[in-house]
């Protein structure tokens, strides 16, 4: 941990001596000038506002294959899902949009995933508020490359693995195999572990779907629980991992500042929206139970456990 904190600290570090090695530069070319003009312009950064009230955060992990063994396609979202955030309780809540919901683009009903293939993030973000009527303030796009990268910075995630999973890691070819149990995984046995799912038989896609919430669950505490300065330093390492996000980076330094200051506050709920499906016109969908999304998002919205609504699959 103490090398990839190092590393960020010292990237952290790179770009404020940038920003003051440019500055040194202009001094340099004005004293070379005369009676240079002044400008009344204040030169001073406007204050970072931070959110104070509950805010929802779409998390995006697309399937581009850039970097991988495989070749490139038209990339979707293989996992996405709705987070709300509430800075003053710290309490956080996951759910997950499971991409075969049926969506109807271009007149077709199709997967919810096929947003991200037509439109991109800000497409898929639309279609994730149609779905659960609630307003989406930011959102985070990851990449495998990117996930990989930035779980390896933080020197891995512990994971509770229900039962043994071998998968071929995406990235360098090799076959990587899970334990059941309690473990600790660096990047590319993260990646292997949130990308399997064929090993659950019918219920593959519902159970892959908890396991990408508790991987996700899983960073967010060990960011938290970081001095928050080294969580600070993190914050460009994360950001540079994504694919696409528009939270400003110093928003999202502050913010995660506060949780680790808070840390013994965190709190989690999640679960999955709808997530039975069928075969229809040869493809499995999952119905759009727009009631049934109401209901859920209502408990959410008011900060309350959607499990109660809608419960999470787990394997038996």
């Amino acid at each position: 941990m103490k090398r990839n904190v190092a590393k960020a600290l010292a990237l952290a570090l790179a770009l404020c001596l940038g920003v003051f090695g440019l500055s040194g530069c202009f001094c340099s070319k004005q004293e070379t000038t005369q009676e240079e003009p002044t400008s009344n312009v204040s030169d001073s950064k406007p204050e970072v506002v931070v959110p104070t009230e509950p805010f929802y955060v779409l998390v995006v992990g697309d399937d581009s294959r850039t970097g991988t063994i495989e070749a490139e396609k038209e990339n979707q979202s293989d996992t996405v899902m709705l987070v709300r955030v509430d800075p003053t309780t710290y309490h956080i809540t996951i759910v997950t949009i499971p991409r075969d919901t049926t969506t109807n683009i271009n007149g077709t009903d199709t997967k919810f995933d096929q947003a991200y293939q037509y439109y991109g993030i800000e497409g898929t973000v639309q279609a994730a508020e149609d779905l659960t009527g609630v307003k989406i303030s930011y959102y985070l796009d990851m990449g495998f490359v990117g996930f990989v990268d930035f779980v390896n910075d933080i020197d891995g995630v512990d994971v509770t693995v229900p039962m043994t999973i071998s998968l071929t890691d995406i990235i360098t070819g090799n076959k990587i195999t899970v334990e059941e149990g309690d473990q600790h995984l660096n990047g590319n046995e993260a990646l292997v572990y949130a990308r399997v799912r064929k090993a659950y038989g019918d219920d593959m896609e519902a159970i892959r779907q908890t396991q990408d919430r508790q991987v996700l669950q899983k960073l967010i505490t060990k960011v938290s629980q970081m001095p928050a300065d080294q969580a600070s330093a993190v914050v460009p390492v994360f950001v540079s991992a994504l694919t696409n996000t528009n939270m400003d980076s110093e928003v999202l330094a502050k913010l995660v500042e506060n949780f680790c200051n808070n840390s013994g506050s965190i709190t989690f709920d999640s679960t999955s929206g709808p997530y039975q499906g069928s075969i229809v016109n040869d493809i499995w969908l999952i119905p759009r139970d727009e009631e049934a999304w109401a209901e859920l998002m209502a408990v959410v919205d008011a900060g309350g456990d959607p499990a109660t609504v809608i419960a999470p699959k787990n394997v038996n």
